[in-house]
């Protein structure tokens, strides 16, 4: 594709290479994103996620038959959730969180518009009280099919490798993360590797996987390999990856003084 759409609000109009699709829905999308080839996007409208298809003009609703909500954001965009909808490097599938707040205590906030005050109802989990239950959706355009995931666990950090999904599952009472890989029918296939703390561990990142099937991980400022073994040198601290072909692998350092960042470049065919 030559352009990336765009997405106008007022009208709810698509615009794609200079051309429009144009079509009525009840409310104000959102949760919009784009997938890999522009070829599709995902969008909300209310608890339901749709997806529309630029080259066959054709809008897909993903059936949800409950109150929860699909394409929503997790954790309060913790441990590393900062989309409720993956699609898959093909474009041809799409992950996304289910979550069911049912159970979750109301709380009241107080918002300001144009000078005046008006009450705001969110859903916010005490401390002691139930969370939220979260599932994991795959939508291959045919069919959804929902993860067989792990009991008592945080299921963050969601990314496609080779038509299987991985997930970054930390448990909900002991300091321990897992990264576990799950095959097309949902079903848990490995758990590829595990992470420990004295006290807490907080996964952010996903995964970053190289050409020859392995990948390294940014954990709490290290870059590990997947036996865990740290490649960074003790002195730094590492605050981004940046990417990698076959032969490099890129991030971003600091030093003790946070202002300063350099570019680190790690040779992986030695």
């Amino acid at each position: 594709f030559d352009a990336m759409p765009s997405f106008d609000f007022s009208p709810n109009i698509f615009k794609y290479n200079g051309c429009f699709t144009k079509y009525t829905v009840d409310g104000v999308p959102k949760n919009i994103e784009f997938s890999p080839d522009f070829s599709k996007v995902a969008y909300c409208i209310g608890h339901v996620l749709h997806v529309y298809d630029f080259l066959l003009h054709k809008d897909y609703c993903i059936e949800n038959h409950t109150k929860a909500q699909d394409g929503g954001l997790p954790y309060r965009n913790e441990y590393g959730t900062n989309h409720g909808v993956y699609w898959s490097p093909e474009s041809d599938r799409l992950a996304f969180y289910r979550l069911d707040e049912s159970k979750v205590s109301n709380y009241t906030l107080i918002e300001r518009k144009e000078g005046r005050s008006f009450p705001k109802v969110i859903k916010y989990p005490f401390t002691g009280e139930p969370n939220q239950d979260v599932k994991v959706g795959v939508f291959d355009f045919k069919t959804t099919v929902f993860l067989d995931l792990r009991k008592s666990c945080y299921h963050t950090n969601l990314v496609w490798k080779d038509g299987e999904l991985y997930v970054t599952e930390l448990e909900e009472n002991k300091p321990l993360w897992t990264l576990c890989v799950y095959e097309n029918r949902g079903n848990l296939k490995a758990c590829v590797m595990s992470i420990s703390g004295k006290k807490y561990v907080e996964p952010e990142n996903p995964p970053c996987f190289l050409s020859n099937g392995n990948f390294i991980i940014l954990h709490e400022n290290n870059l590990l390999d997947r036996d865990g073994h740290r490649l960074n040198s003790n002195e730094a601290i590492v605050t981004k990856i940046i990417g990698c072909n076959k032969d490099y692998f890129v991030y971003q350092t600091s030093t003790d003084e946070a202002m300063n960042r350099s570019i680190q470049v790690l040779n992986l065919s030695t």
